[in-house]
């Protein structure tokens, strides 16, 4: 008798959560899923100050990257967990063991971090890759993933993730919505290939593009 009476008690505390549960679950908006869930986010936008610091030690230590590749983008920007990664194709191995042309990895940015509760996205101010359009990555090395089946490479420890489109990009400058984070709608910059606030920053990173483009061209 006694476990009958807990089993009903179980049963009555358990069917009120469920609904409950349900009821919100229909009231709730997954923006992690869909089609370009990024259009829900704000964005982060380098001033020139850190800018500047930024480029200049990517001109002295980028090359000092142990994995530094030519790929093509296979997919779109995922969201996994509170970051993203991006499937790619090596076509060119610069540098870096274990790693052939025709592999297909996922590249996650150092600086990847989502804030679903604030709407915003770290992308270390360098936008998504276009699926089919080529790019030069500089990587630090392999993380280990929740599936293992799955090789995930990171970007290193720079504010600005280095990650470069062979194919020039317009890049719109936009005002900030907010400026103690500066800050943009996603889709205001969705075109551009950096997040800057002046066209000077522009300036310095396709200028910072083009050298690092010849020294590691596309065939």
């Amino acid at each position: 008798m006694k476990l009958k009476l807990m089993f009903l008690f179980s049963i009555l505390l358990i069917i009120p959560s469920a609904i409950f549960g349900a009821l919100l679950k229909s009231e709730f908006t997954d923006i992690g899923t869909g089609e370009d869930p990024l259009q829900h986010f704000n964005v982060g936008m380098i001033n020139d100050d850190l800018l500047d610091n930024a480029v200049q030690n990517m001109h002295e230590t980028l090359d000092e990257c142990p994995i530094i590749l030519r790929v093509m983008a296979e997919s779109e920007e995922e969201f996994v967990f509170l970051r993203t990664k991006q499937r790619v194709k090596v076509l060119e191995v610069y540098k870096g063991d274990n790693l052939r042309v025709g592999d297909s990895i996922y590249i996650t940015k150092y600086q990847s971090s989502v804030f679903f509760e604030q709407k915003a996205v770290n992308m270390g101010f360098v936008n998504t890759m276009i699926p089919n359009d080529e790019y030069l990555i500089f990587l630090e090395s392999k993380i280990i993933s929740v599936d293992n089946r799955e090789a995930i490479y990171e970007t290193p420890g720079y504010i600005i993730a280095p990650i470069f489109a062979y194919k020039d990009r317009e890049n719109e400058l936009v005002d900030p919505i907010r400026q103690d984070y500066i800050s943009a709608s996603y889709s205001m910059l969705m075109n551009n290939e950096f997040f800057a606030v002046s066209q000077e920053g522009i300036d310095k990173l396709n200028n910072l593009k083009d050298i690092l483009q010849a020294r590691y061209p596309a065939d």
